[in-house]
């Protein structure tokens, strides 16, 4: 199955054919769209055309009017109450009137005199109250407006002599459709009552005809100042409807004077161009059919199809023989597959790229299994042989024999080890059940950052992480000062990674390959000097050699420090006891002290602290537990590790014990004190006597008392004694001066000075009142019987 070959045309088809089809559609509605444009332009320009002529009418015809208003034929006879005797003047006026006819196609002409009552329609003048229309010009009285036109159609009186009428001025009202001018006398705006007015009617043909109706430019009319179609017939009426509301919504929210908006009348979509005039508000409006405006885009767009069909026509032939070449060497690829798989049914399913896939990552994968087998083997083999080498199980033919067979360096003037072992893992998130894993880790980072052609494979033993490093040229120092390099940014490398703080010794520069157990002894020496230096520390075995001489035994002044440590355990001051832990291991882990016997003091110290439980009757399996303890202590490495373990795992918590066994006994003696004080109350009382008595400390036993009892000891002495003698007042006949004997104190008015001062009032005014209120108690209950 080719189904590449099909993909790949497809993919040239959709690369010519997308871009040609939408250059095509482009091109046709940029096109169609510019017919349009043209189109609405043209509607516009001919309605600017239609509201220039019928605007010129207007004024004509206004203008005439004007002149009309304003000669002195007018206004002499417009302040005159004219009569049937008045005929030349009648006569003189309906002639000007009739002039009026050559400025537009005229209807009626009205001179109306309010306030004289008369009226001349034509050649006929007649009583104002006579007039069939006077509500309509009453209405138009009642206007604002000075000068203004009405687009309403009215009913015209038409002139006809019916027998036996005497009135040759009644009239047959037949329809008609007009506009009116009208023109107030004076020509005054805002008034309501003017004294007359002229009224001309113009037909509404004279506008109409310059209205257009055309398929091409579409159908012209006009809305009044109301939004009325005033020139348009009722069905032209009930069919614009819609549209005449949407044009004046879209005045309203627009201050534009002139517009275009698409909607459908009649299930016909049309497009509506409108002029708002500024003369009179009236609206002009061009209503075309978007169907006759598209027409001519209709040829466009025969001719783009044709275009386009050419165009995908030479793509497909293009993409055909072009996919055949492109798919030849896919083609023959696929053929060397199927020919060198068997499963011949299975492939001819498949696609030709997923078979190539396939096969090249079956080869792929081959390779790398037989590489990482390859790999996996002799990487244990290098291990295997540096253990050995550090062991001392090789000579020195057989190490340098398989170092060149493992790829290990084959010349150096220097070697050197690196032994890297984990500090405290009290504050970090690892256990110690990790130390294994995180060494593999450290193992694996070390293998990272050190070059192959600069170390032997690293490896682990005993706890520790090995590496022997080779130095191809170079002097000691040199590979010294490599060496110091490659420790910084293993353990920075091993902070960022794993958040772990390591130690590094480093042995001293050698070049027999077979003293490589040698200095593994000597690296693993310096590293046991960081419970003096401290965590996180690169130490040379030279800056052992160099402190030897240095060396001193601490015993001497270690005793005191451990005396004031014991002795703060036992009063159970943890703070205290932590300090004088720090001096302690300070002096004791100090860089100048013996390092054989720093074990033999910490564990001095340790058995020192455990007799504390053993003499406070406390089983010492609650703080040590069995041998599994003593072991993790004699593993114990930094300075921190041994803090941590002596403050944790014996302090705190011995301390705690001894608190609680303390505060069982602040109370037990606070409570004896209490009891002595209430049975020897009248006898001579000290705290020295009773702690004595008690085997305490007198100062030790005043803190308990008032730490217990919330009172000093004579504070409580007094207090009690003074709640004796108010009893004594009260219960016996005693005098007050026999109790203040009773009660110890050596003269009568140091008793009553105490005795005020705690009840307010002195021992002879308590015992009065007392006795005045128990006398009235027993008369009331004597008269109540």
């Amino acid at each position: 199955m080719r189904n590449y070959w099909i993909k790949l045309l497809v993919f040239c088809l959709l690369l010519g054919a997308v871009p040609t089809l939408f250059i095509g559609l482009f091109s046709y509605i940029t096109a169609s769209q510019d017919v349009k444009d043209k189109v609405q332009a043209a509607n516009m320009l001919v309605l600017q055309q239609t509201e220039m002529q019928v605007e010129q009418m207007l004024h004509t015809l206004e203008d005439s009017v004007t002149q009309f208003a304003n000669t002195a034929l007018v206004q002499e006879a417009f302040h005159q109450s004219l009569t049937s005797e008045d005929f030349v003047t009648v006569r003189k006026l309906t002639n000007e009137m009739a002039n009026l006819r050559s400025s537009a196609d005229i209807k009626d002409t009205y001179i109306i005199q309010f306030e004289k009552e008369w009226a001349i329609h034509f050649a006929a003048l007649r009583k104002l109250q006579e007039l069939p229309n006077l509500d309509e010009f009453e209405a138009y009285a009642s206007e604002s407006k000075g000068l203004m036109w009405n687009t309403r159609a009215k009913t015209q009186p038409i002139a006809q002599t019916e027998p036996g009428s005497d009135n040759s001025m009644d009239a047959l009202e037949v329809p008609e459709e007009t506009i009116s001018l009208i023109y107030k006398l004076p020509l005054l705006a805002g008034t309501d009552k003017p004294e007359g007015m002229i009224v001309v009617r113009v037909m509404s043909d004279e506008i109409r005809r310059v209205l257009t109706k055309s398929k091409e430019l579409g159908n012209s009319y006009i809305l009044d100042a109301s939004g009325q179609m005033f020139l348009s017939s009722a069905s032209e009426k009930n069919e614009y409807a819609e549209i005449n509301r949407a044009i004046r919504e879209q005045i309203r929210e627009s201050s534009s004077s002139s517009g275009f908006l698409n909607t459908k009348s009649g299930g016909q979509k049309l497009g509506v161009s409108y002029r708002v005039s500024n003369y009179n508000d009236w609206v002009y409006v061009s209503v075309s059919s978007i169907a006759a405006v598209t027409k001519e885009s209709q040829s466009i767009g025969l001719m783009t199809i044709a275009v386009c069909v050419s165009i995908l026509l030479l793509v497909a032939a293009i993409s055909y023989f072009g996919s055949q070449r492109m798919y030849k060497p896919i083609r023959y690829l696929t053929q060397l597959t199927r020919e060198a798989n068997e499963e011949s049914d299975m492939i001819e399913q498949k696609d030709d790229l997923v078979l190539i896939q396939e096969g090249i990552q079956t080869l792929a994968s081959t390779k790398s299994k037989l590489k990482h087998v390859m790999q996996g083997q002799i990487r244990h083999l290098r291990e295997f042989f540096v253990i050995k080498l550090f062991t001392g199980q090789m000579s020195e033919e057989e190490l340098i024999q398989r170092s060149d067979m493992y790829g290990f360096p084959k010349e150096w003037e220097h070697l050197l080890v690196f032994a890297v072992q984990i500090d405290d893992l009290s504050y970090t998130r690892y256990a110690d059940e990790d130390r294994e894993l995180l060494l593999f880790a450290l193992n694996n980072i070390v293998e990272e950052l050190l070059p192959p052609d600069r170390r032997f494979s690293p490896v682990l033993l005993g706890g520790t992480q090995i590496t022997l490093i080779a130095n191809p040229e170079g002097s000691k120092e040199e590979i010294l000062n490599y060496a110091a390099e490659q420790a910084e940014m293993i353990q920075a490398k091993a902070m960022e990674y794993l958040q772990l703080q390591i130690s590094i010794g480093v042995s001293r520069p050698f070049h027999n390959i077979a003293d490589a157990v040698i200095a593994y002894g000597e690296s693993l020496e310096a590293l046991r000097c960081r419970n003096s230096l401290g965590s996180g520390m690169i130490v040379r075995v030279e800056e052992i050699d160099k402190r030897a001489s240095g060396e001193t035994a601490v015993y001497g002044h270690l005793k005191p420090l451990e005396e004031q440590l014991v002795h703060s355990l036992r009063e159970a001051d943890l703070e205290k006891t932590l300090g004088m832990l720090d001096q302690y291991l300070s002096a004791v882990l100090h860089k100048n002290s013996y390092a054989k016997e720093r074990r033999i003091l910490l564990l001095q110290l340790m058995m020192r602290i455990v007799q504390i439980v053993q003499e406070q009757g406390i089983p010492v399996h609650k703080i040590i537990e069995g041998e599994k303890t003593i072991e993790r202590f004699l593993k114990l490495q930094t300075h921190e590790e041994i803090r941590s373990w002596f403050q944790n795992r014996l302090l705190t918590p011995i301390a705690s014990l001894l608190q609680e066994r303390q505060e069982n006994q602040f109370v037990s003696a606070a409570e004896k004190i209490v009891s002595i004080i209430h049975e020897r109350y009248d006898q001579e009382l000290t705290l020295e006597a009773i702690a004595a008595e008690l085997h305490f400390h007198p100062v030790y036993l005043g803190r308990v008392f008032k730490k217990e009892v919330g009172h000093t000891f004579s504070d409580y002495v007094s207090e009690f004694r003074m709640k004796m003698a108010k009893h004594m007042l009260e219960t016996t006949n005693m005098k007050i001066s026999e109790i203040g004997e009773k009660l110890r104190y050596k003269n009568i008015s140091a008793f009553i000075r105490a005795f005020r001062k705690m009840y307010g009032s002195t021992p002879g005014q308590y015992r009065e009142e007392r006795s005045s209120s128990r006398m009235e108690t027993e008369g009331k209950s004597v008269d109540h019987a």
